[in-house]
């Protein structure tokens, strides 16, 4: 089965505006998280889903000088973007990573998207104790189709799973929970950059554990903030938007 990693990025966030571009040690947030998919041993394709914004012709331009395939949606309808770019990289399985997270968890991916391959009858797959801003969620694109067909409210169009989870039960989805190692899972870490504060925690963290050449591992992000505990005071007062459910909140979806 093909296997695609689809990263889902565009400049005009509403809390933190352009924040994939911002720099962490000499890069921008979107090249390091690149760089850790590009650590996945399973997935064979990477693309970027931007929007056709004026605003994002900049990302565009870091798409092509970095020599990554990508594509241009809607906006607001996300969901449609990632179908687009599933059918663009003829996908079997996608794994949907998003652009404020770089952090992700190279081993979610792989773990994911083999459990998909491997479990032909389940439609999603994800590991929800990995701290916020670090799991991966792998889907079939027939569930993407499948989802097209019968979420028309435009917050399904814009949070590409929330109906999975929302109405799973409804429609017969099959969806599994991976178990993680106990030293990663720590559900209770916000680790994902949707405000100055996330910005700034992660800027220390990118500051004392990030060498060139190699991507940060999540367990000796784990054990610095275990050592330096004051740190997660930055940005401890940053309340997640909710989306109706507290599933949202959970999955940073």
């Amino acid at each position: 089965m093909h296997k695609v990693v689809v990263l889902q990025a565009r400049m005009n966030s509403s809390r933190l505006p352009g924040k994939v571009l911002l720099p962490l040690s000499g890069q921008p947030i979107i090249w390091h998280i690149l760089e850790r998919i590009k650590r996945s041993e399973t997935t064979d394709r990477i693309c970027v889903a931007t929007t056709n914004e004026k605003s994002d012709d900049i990302l565009v331009e870091f798409c092509q000088d970095y020599g990554v395939d990508f594509i241009r949606g809607s906006e607001d309808d996300v969901l449609s973007r990632y179908i687009f770019a599933g059918y663009t990289m003829k996908a079997d399985i996608i794994v949907r990573t998003t652009g404020d997270n770089p952090l992700v968890h190279p081993e979610s991916i792989d773990d994911c998207a083999a459990y998909l391959e491997s479990h032909p009858e389940c439609d999603y797959a994800c590991q929800k104790m990995l701290p916020l801003g670090t799991m991966a969620e792998a889907f079939t694109l027939r569930t993407l189709d499948k989802v097209d067909y019968i979420a028309k409210d435009a917050i399904y169009r814009e949070h590409v799973t929330y109906y999975l989870h929302a109405r799973q039960g409804q429609h017969g989805f099959s969806m599994h929970d991976l178990p993680v190692e106990k030293e990663i899972a720590r559900q209770e870490l916000r680790l994902t950059v949707d405000t100055q504060e996330d910005y700034e925690l992660m800027t220390k963290i990118y500051d004392s554990l990030y060498k060139d050449g190699e991507i940060i591992a999540l367990e000796d992000v784990i054990r610095f903030l275990d050592a330096n505990p004051d740190l997660l005071n930055i940005n401890k007062g940053v309340i997640q938007i909710p989306l109706i459910t507290q599933t949202v909140q959970m999955l940073n979806i």
